[in-house]
């Protein structure tokens, strides 16, 4: 009695004997061996894409790094074309090896190393209009103030400046507001809280609180240049109408 029992694509082989009961072992396995290879064909597919998209992604990342924070600036543009031009090679002629994979992973930890390396300053020459940092000295619910910024502008690069001590009391503290600003691009704004401070005599008091930049002399600001170690940061205090 000769049969044949079928499988996914003759994944199984051509049996003989009473009740199919005689097999080639040999095309059996083999025949498996090659269905699970082709069912996890996909899977390696989309893992290998992943990895190389994020790869891609951090290299760029790297890249970057180099153009904009290496602190000797005739170095930036040469450092950041040989890791290009060395990173493009492992993509282009041995990635996705093991060895190729090591060397990429090792090149990016000296990248992330040496700008983790990179620290914030406050000796610079700093803009007018965030030289003076601000302190404060406090006793019980009494608190001073130091270098609360309150311009005079008349644009927003000429102003008079004027940098104030304020005398407050925290149980003065009638409410707080938070405002939210964007410069033309609604989804990266800039968020300021303000504290109101109800005086006995006088009218209320405000004192903003608001995360800046600090940029030096000559310094303009930009959104990509702030997604790397371009700009210190400087908690400003200062009149809610300055800021």
């Amino acid at each position: 009695m000769n049969g044949t029992r079928a499988g996914a694509g003759g994944l199984f082989a051509e049996c003989q004997g009473p009740r199919l009961g005689k097999c080639n072992h040999g095309d059996v396995e083999r025949n498996t061996n090659d269905a699970k290879e082709a069912f996890s064909q996909p899977a390696k597919t989309w893992t290998g894409k992943l990895t190389l998209g994020l790869a891609i992604l951090a290299t760029g990342w790297a890249i970057a790094a180099f153009y904009y924070d290496v602190p000797i600036s005739w170095l930036r543009a040469p450092l950041a074309i040989v890791y290009a031009v060395g990173a493009g090679a492992i993509f282009w002629t041995s990635w996705p090896r093991s060895k190729a994979i090591l060397l990429w992973a090792v090149s990016l930890c000296c990248v992330i190393g040496w700008w983790l390396t990179l620290r914030p300053s406050n000796d610079r020459p700093w803009q007018p209009d965030v030289a003076q940092l601000p302190w404060a000295e406090v006793t019980g619910e009494h608190v001073t103030l130091h270098n609360v910024r309150n311009f005079d502008y008349r644009t927003e690069t000429d102003y008079t400046e004027r940098w104030e001590t304020r005398d407050l009391n925290l149980s003065e503290i009638a409410g707080v507001d938070i405002f939210m600003t964007h410069w033309g691009a609604p989804l990266i704004g800039h968020v300021m809280v303000s504290f109101q401070f109800n005086n006995k005599v006088g009218p209320a008091k405000f004192v903003a609180v608001s995360l800046e930049a600090r940029k030096t002399v000559g310094q303009e600001y930009s959104a990509i240049r702030g997604l790397f170690r371009q700009y210190e940061l400087i908690y400003l205090v200062a009149d809610e109408r300055d800021v």
